[in-house]
């Protein structure tokens, strides 16, 4: 694999092996009907850290570095990292950055900022725990979307406003279809 120039880390021919190995893969080739069941499959161990971020949730260390945050609960997203774009959060986290984009209402060559939230499966069709949010200067319909995981189109159809609008101070934001 390394010298055809397919190994990016100097551990990627044992990454593959070691499964290769482990679930006896070697089987397929002779002609054995091997399907693995759940007890042969590796259980992920991740790290976990009680640290609670501002949005809130138990910190899960992925892959790359990446520390995977839940927002209530429910919605699982990371911070980006100076520099970052979709492209390469998505290489990190084995994902194509145009879904990573999608979930988080962006184009998938926006630029990040160090520390914004990215929610890396889609967000909810309504806030869980809160039904109506009141504006502060400067604030976006896109920032509310971002800061309660609310997909930004369905505030929009909720608020009756366009999905790029800029919120005026004190403005109520309802996070979910309000009742007639």
């Amino acid at each position: 694999m390394k010298q055809a120039g397919y190994a990016t880390d100097r551990h990627d021919p044992r990454k593959l092996i070691d499964p290769t190995e482990r679930h006896e893969l070697h089987k397929l080739d002779e002609g054995v009907n091997y399907k693995p069941v759940a007890k042969d499959l590796p259980k992920p161990a991740p790290e976990r850290h009680a640290r609670r971020g501002t949005v809130g949730g138990d910190v899960i260390t992925v892959g790359g570095g990446r520390s995977v945050e839940v927002f209530e609960g429910r919605i699982k997203f990371v911070r980006a990292k100076q520099g970052d774009s979709f492209r390469k959060l998505a290489h990190d986290l084995e994902m194509t950055h145009g879904m990573l984009a999608r979930w988080n209402d962006m184009d998938n060559e926006a630029t990040l900022s160090e520390g914004q939230v990215l929610y890396i499966q889609p967000k909810r069709a309504a806030a869980k725990t809160t039904t109506e949010h009141m504006a502060k200067q400067g604030e976006s319909l896109w920032g509310v979307s971002q800061q309660y995981g609310v997909k930004l189109a369905k505030l929009a159809k909720y608020n009756g406003l366009s999905q790029d609008t800029q919120l005026a101070e004190g403005q109520r934001v309802h996070l979910r279809k309000p009742r007639r």
